[in-house]
C-alpha cells in the first residue's frame, strides 16, 4: 500500500505540461502496489476464517472491495465537484468552451486535492493492514 501512496505522490505535482510517460510510470507504481497487497490481503482474510465460513469470507471480502471502489470514486468526484468550478466541470467532461487557462489550472488543483486526500486514506489502510494480526487457523 506504501507503494500505491507513493505513485499518488507522485501524481501530485504533475501539471498542464506533463507527458503521457510521466503518467504512465507513475501508474505503474500503483498497479505494482495494489499486486503486490491485493493477493497477500486476500490470502490472510481467507486464511482469518474457519473453513466451513470460507464462501462468507470470500462474499464478504468481494462486498468490501466492491464497496471500497464504490466509495473511493464517489469521494474523489465529491471532492473534486466541490473544489473545481462547475463551468470548469462542464467544460472538462462536455467540451463545451470555457476559458482554457482558467478551467485547465482549476481542474489541476481539484485533481491534486483528490489525490492528497487518497494519499492519507491509503496510508491510514497501509497502518491498519499492517496492525493486523498475523494469526492463521492451524
Amino acid at each position: 500500500m506504501l507503494l500505491i501512496a507513493l505513485g499518488l505522490l507522485l501524481l501530485i505535482p504533475l501539471g498542464l505540461r506533463a507527458t503521457l510517460a510521466d503518467v504512465t510510470w507513475r501508474a505503474l507504481i500503483i498497479g505494482v502496489g495494489t499486486g503486490l497487497f491485493s493477493s497477500p490481503n486476500t490470502a490472510s482474510v481467507m486464511d482469518a476464517a474457519p473453513r466451513e465460513r470460507l464462501a462468507v469470507a470470500s462474499a464478504t471480502l468481494s462486498l468490501m472491495r466492491f464497496y471500497g471502489q464504490s466509495l473511493s470514486l464517489a469521494l474523489a468526484s465529491s471532492l473534486a465537484a466541490a473544489y473545481i468550478p462547475r463551468p470548469v466541470l462542464v467544460s472538462v467532461f462536455t467540451g463545451l468552451p470555457v476559458s482554457a487557462a482558467a478551467s485547465a489550472l482549476d481542474f489541476i488543483r481539484g485533481v491534486r486535492l483528490v489525490y492528497e486526500v487518497m494519499v492519507v486514506l491509503v496510508i491510514v489502510g497501509a497502518i491498519a493492514s499492517a496492525m493486523r494480526g498475523r494469526e492463521s487457523r492451524a
